[in-house]
């Protein structure tokens, strides 16, 4: 039995535990079955947390993912059965908050390490990757000596501002290249520009207005945002909707900024109309963002790495009918030494270029012609 199997069978009997003790929770003693059936759910949701990054040890590239997933997946779940049981045996105040809160940060830090791991193995990933590992690690430590130390405020707060910075850093750091779209590391710098404002302001100048902390954070997210929006494969008909998206983003940041700044720290009510103008722009934002996912979607791009990767094609030999393998370029056939030239290519439309490798369709998804007039196909049929 593989273990996706057993971890299915271990989630469904738990289930069926956490039923039984939440049966008798409700009709008898709650300090016992009441643990009792949060343990079953416990171990429930972990065994659903495991069976994915289960699939991940069966991979070269993801296989030190999955091992630190399950791995935190199991600290994880060791502190949060404590937190479950600790109240059965000592009355320590808030030791069950703190062994719950620890759970979860370590639960979130060693989801996220296990998917961002193999991303580094990527061309466009691997700058982001490494950066959001290395972030989320040190923030996931600020978390926990928050959780444990008298000085849970501003370590608490340190943390938070590290993942506010990181977010638009890393989706600004995403191209194949380091020079790909060069302004796209305005976005890192004005992170780094808006986690030192945040350091200092937690440690050593307080400030009840965040305003200029708000508006160097908005230069880094509008930038992380468009540089995702235009990293999208996507047709050229979609250029407009990539506009809309990205000036809406603009908007909407704009707009939260002057709320600060005339609200003053959003300690008084907005302009009613600047209110409304950012919260439209917002909704416009989301909509946009969400349908060039869509749009990404219907037209996924196409790779020529399934034709590049052809090195030979099995033929018949039109001379002596003996079958042999042709490689790429020139070959001669074994039994008769008649030469034979292959070369192939991915199919484009010759209107617009679009890649037909694969797609089903009588016409070019991208200007629709048809795929029976396109010279390049001769012969093609269209299905």
């Amino acid at each position: 039995m593989n273990l996706q199997r057993t971890l299915i069978r271990v989630m469904l009997w738990m289930l069926a535990i956490t039923a039984v003790a939440g049966v008798m929770t409700i009709f008898g003693s709650a300090r016992v079955m009441g643990r009792v059936a949060g343990t079953g759910a416990l171990t429930a949701a972990a065994m659903i947390a495991a069976f994915p990054l289960s699939k991940f040890l069966d991979r070269d590239k993801k296989r030190l993912g999955g091992l630190v997933g399950l791995l935190g997946l199991v600290v994880a779940f060791i502190l949060a059965l404590l937190a479950i049981w600790i109240g059965m045996f000592s009355a320590s105040g808030d030791l069950e908050e703190r062994l719950a809160a620890s759970s979860f940060t370590i639960f979130v830090a060693s989801m996220l390490a296990a998917f961002l791991l193999p991303a580094r193995h990527s061309a466009t990933l691997a700058i982001a990757a490494t950066f959001s590992l290395i972030s989320e690690s040190m923030a996931a430590l600020l978390f926990l000596a928050a959780i444990w130390s008298d000085f849970e405020h501003r370590l608490g707060e340190t943390g938070g501002g590290l993942l506010a910075s990181v977010a638009p850093a890393a989706l600004a750091m995403i191209a194949s290249s380091p020079r790909e779209r060069a302004w796209r590391w305005i976005g890192p710098l004005a992170a780094l520009v808006a986690f030192v404002m945040s350091f200092l302001g937690t440690w050593f100048i307080p400030s009840d207005d965040p305003t200029i902390y708000i508006g160097v954070l908005s230069i880094a997210c509008i930038v992380g945002h468009a540089n995702i929006v235009l990293h999208l494969k996507l047709p050229e008909s979609a250029l407009w909707l990539r506009l809309v998206a990205i000036a809406s983003a603009a908007a909407t940041a704009g707009g939260i900024t002057f709320v600060s700044a005339l609200s003053k720290g959003f300690d008084h009510p907005p302009p009613d109309m600047l209110a409304r103008f950012t919260g439209a722009a917002g909704i416009v934002t989301a909509c946009a963002t969400i349908a060039l996912v869509v749009l990404l979607k219907l037209n996924p791009a196409r790779s020529a790495e399934a034709v590049t990767s052809i090195a030979s094609v099995s033929l018949v030999c039109p001379h002596c009918t003996k079958k042999f393998d042709a490689r790429v370029g020139t070959s001669a056939c074994p039994t008769c030494g008649l030469l034979v030239t292959l070369a192939v290519r991915e199919p484009l439309c010759h209107v617009c270029q679009y890649p037909l490798l694969d797609l089903k369709s009588a016409n070019c998804p991208e200007c629709g012609t048809p795929r029976a007039g396109n010279p390049a196909l001769a012969g093609d049929k269209p299905e």
